[in-house]
């Protein structure tokens, strides 16, 4: 069908061109010839119409339903207000999780309404998410893991992440590709102005006025405004998506101009506000979409019609506008950042330094660069298949004292060094190889906007995924899944149709049963951070999904002392493998040091410091250890030789001090 269609663009491209070389000003259309065409035309416009397949058209109920459910999925996920631990971000996934199959499901219902029938076909890319879960399985069985829970759930996450490829392609099967990407760049519009309208109120103290629509921001000095993603990067991202669509909307005279400055000041001042380094990689990959939408309009690309042809549809801005406005929207960014340090050193806004002065700051910097280069001593170590999906943390602790100063983590912040180091050369090969063969198959097809939009969407997210790890979170991984999906051109031939519908039912309907029970699993593990009796509750009725973040909060409700010495060592070294934290290396340091292992315990306190001093908290956390030791008199002597290498601590200890945010 591909193939049937590529030829017809052909045919009418170069009907075109003989038209026009000949003065003739009639225009020829998908399925009709002009009255007024001659007969040597008319017999062209009769073949093409034999040659063109019939256009699949869904019935209308499943079509608004699919896209509405599209736009929500683009606009909820961002504004959700909870965040409770263990996992902060659980509840904002989660409704990307449940949307996304929603909108699978009002796929399955696209596809099976639509007249004439359509078939049900797999897009290449679908190998991706399939075959890096296939490794990290196997990684389950050929690796010494710490924490293979992560590798099962982690091919949890890429089997979501098969059906958002899956329902992104059903979509283009019904050629309805330019409507879903009006709908979602509509939806991130709409979201965008949202998520600007929080920091705002987060900006000016106001969250109690709008409880509880906005989530409160109760930091002073070097504020940051994240809105309710609760991480400023994230939500940089996600405006960044927002200036994208607008962009697009523009391009393609969707959206008035002066309507688009509006949006684009607005949008701007959030980035601003974010004082994050991304939106300056994001926003020029967004401008250098925008010069493409206009070369390709000089060129004669159109936008996509619904019967997915390129020759038939609207012309889209194809004048000097199209070239200006990328450029005014890249000054529009630089002139509201500007406004915006102006404001914040004239109204004591109390916001961090600038995204520039970050930049230059070494400071800001150096922690990068030592996580990579911890990522990169796994991978070197590790290299065909990596250390482990989730074991990086334990690593991290392992390579503490040879490597020297970084941040705790459980990711290099980096996406290659990351792979590499988790997953060795075959992951990175699976993700890097099956992604840019993706990215030219795609290219070889007519640019239209919406297909270069989308490249604008996955560009944003790469620049983000450079220095963090946003592919990690459901509610940026999926849409991204679901535009690799939209945008591939070509279906794998060796699944049939029947066994893919039958696949995609499956992992659809399935995964919409298994929503409630995962949320309920997830309620378990909060327990231990919200029960009233949390280490008797949660004793009473485990978690399963998310076991390793029920073991490490159990491991710090377990008091310090002498009884039962094994089973608290072991718990705690379960914790550590799970992340490294400062609360759970001093409980472990004095565990150790009550079973007599002391140069164990003193390996430990080393370890601490390391990551405490890059924390810049080691005072608090030497003082908290001090004090874990005075509960324990037979600790004295270990306590004096701690004085005696480390001092005293130059702070006072803070009871309610915990890392497990992390």
């Amino acid at each position: 069908m591909h193939y049937a269609r590529c030829t017809n663009e052909g045919l009418a491209h170069n009907a075109r061109r003989k038209y026009r070389s000949h003065g003739t000003c009639g225009r020829i259309s998908s399925g009709c010839c002009a009255q007024t065409f001659s007969t040597g035309r008319e017999k062209f416009c009769i073949v093409r119409r034999l040659l063109t397949p019939p256009i699949p058209m869904p019935s209308p109920f499943a079509r608004y339903l699919t896209f509405v459910l599209l736009a929500v999925a683009l606009i909820l996920p961002y504004a959700v207000v909870a965040h409770t631990y263990p996992i902060p971000t659980f509840y904002a996934e989660f409704a990307a999780l449940a949307l996304y199959l929603m909108v699978g499901a009002g796929v399955w219902l696209l596809v099976r309404s639509a007249r004439p029938a359509t078939d049900f076909r797999s897009p290449v890319v679908a190998l991706v998410p399939l075959a890096f879960g296939f490794l990290l399985i196997v990684q389950t069985f050929a690796l010494p893991l710490a924490q293979p829970s992560m590798n099962w759930l982690g091919a949890g996450y890429l089997l979501a992440a098969f059906m958002a490829v899956q329902a992104g392609y059903g979509i283009t099967r019904v050629n309805l590709t330019r409507a879903a990407m009006v709908w979602g760049a509509w939806a991130l519009v709409i979201g965008g102005l949202f998520a600007v309208f929080c920091q705002v109120i987060q900006l000016l103290h106001l969250e109690a006025k709008v409880t509880p629509l906005v989530v409160a921001y109760n930091v002073q000095f070097d504020r940051r405004p994240f809105g309710n993603m609760a991480q400023a990067n994230h939500l940089a991202t996600y405006i960044a998506f927002a200036t994208a669509a607008a962009l697009y909307l523009v391009q393609t005279r969707r959206l008035n101009v002066l309507l688009w400055v509006v949006l684009s000041v607005i949008y701007s001042g959030g980035l601003a506000l974010t004082v994050s380094r991304g939106p300056w990689l994001q926003m020029a990959v967004i401008v250098v979409a925008g010069l493409w939408m206009a070369l390709s309009a000089t060129r004669g690309v159109r936008a996509e019609d619904e019967a997915g042809n390129t020759a038939a549809a609207g012309a889209w801005a194809g004048s000097a506008r199209a070239w200006v406005v990328p450029v005014v929207l890249f000054a529009i960014f630089f002139a509201v950042n500007g406004l915006v340090r102006w404001a914040n050193v004239h109204y004591q806004l109390q916001l961090d330094q600038s995204a520039a002065d970050r930049f230059k700051d070494a400071g800001q910097i150096a922690p990068r660069i030592a996580l990579w280069r911890y990522g990169w001593t796994m991978f070197k170590t590790h290299p065909l298949l990596g250390v482990g999906w989730g074991d990086f943390p334990i690593h991290q602790f392992e390579l503490a004292r040879t490597l020297g100063g970084v941040e705790i983590a459980n990711n290099s912040h980096d996406i290659f060094i990351d792979l590499l180091a988790k997953t060795g050369v075959l992951g990175c090969a699976i993700v890097v190889l099956g992604l840019v063969a993706w990215f030219v198959r795609a290219l070889r097809v007519p640019h239209t906007a919406e297909r270069i939009f989308g490249f604008a969407l996955i560009g944003a997210l790469v620049m983000h995924a450079l220095v963090e790890y946003p592919q990690q979170y459901m509610f940026f991984l999926l849409p991204a899944m679901f535009v690799f999906g939209l945008l591939e051109t070509k279906p794998l031939r060796f699944v049939s149709p029947g066994v893919t519908r039958a696949v995609y039912a499956v992992v659809v309907f399935g995964g919409i049963a298994s929503l409630w029970p995962v949320v309920r699993d997830y309620n378990r593990a909060e327990v231990l951070y919200y029960g009233s009796h949390p280490a008797q509750e949660y004793a009473e009725e485990p978690s399963l999904l998310f076991r390793a973040w029920g073991d490490y909060g159990m491991a710090t409700l377990m008091p310090i002392n002498a009884a039962n010495l094994a089973t608290k060592l072991a718990a705690h070294e379960r914790a550590i493998a799970l992340l490294p934290g400062e609360t759970v290396l001093r409980r472990y340091a004095v565990l150790q040091a009550l079973d007599g292992n002391k140069d164990g315990a003193f390996d430990t306190v080393e370890r601490l410091k390391i990551f405490a001093l890059e924390l810049h908290d080691w005072p608090t956390q030497l003082a908290s250890l001090y004090s874990l030791c005075d509960d324990e008199p037979t600790l004295a002597g270990f306590k004096a030789e701690l004085v005696k290498k480390y001092g005293l601590p130059t702070t006072k200890v803070d009871e309610d001090d915990d890392d497990s945010d992390d």
